[in-house]
């Protein structure tokens, strides 16, 4: 089997689509991150439900770990603010490329390397050099190799 076998189409969100509605998406569905589309409407990266976590940290935050003890609950909401107002493209700037992006024909075993080596969740797998075909998702890919191996003779 072959990315492309296994790849996993989600619901998409543009790059001029405001944040805080694709969160919505992604928390109704269940989902792990968002395919990104272009004006074109092809897929042209993807957003971890990670990355967003992380757009919302204050810079000196993620750069100073022990910060984050510093702030009471009643701070958590000033924090989710952050995705008020903003777009996906605002938040994909500061992570292009944090999610891994794999060619078509990769294997399984390719994938699972890649997001072990990487400690990603999610991978992008390309359509061609210009465009994504969608993302594989850490549990489509170990239901994908549970039903190869329960398939086998013996």
């Amino acid at each position: 089997m072959r990315a492309a076998d296994v790849v996993e189409t989600f619901p998409t969100a543009r790059l001029d689509d405001a944040v805080l509605p694709a969160v919505r998406m992604m928390l109704r569905e269940g989902l792990p991150g968002l395919l990104v589309t272009d004006d074109h409407g092809r897929a042209v990266t993807g957003v971890s439900s990670v990355d967003l976590l992380r757009a919302v940290l204050p810079n000196y935050v993620r750069d100073e770990p022990c910060l984050a003890r510093l702030y009471g609950e009643e701070h958590g909401d000033l924090i989710a603010a952050r995705l008020m107002g903003l777009s996906i493209h605002e938040v994909i700037g500061g992570l292009a490329g944090r999610i891994p992006v794999a060619r078509r024909q990769a294997t399984l075993v390719e994938l699972a390397e890649m997001m072990a080596r990487l400690g990603c969740s999610v991978v992008l797998v390309e359509r061609d050099a210009d465009s994504m075909l969608g993302m594989v998702t850490a549990n489509g890919l170990l239901k994908a190799l549970v039903a190869a191996v329960e398939g086998r003779p013996g």
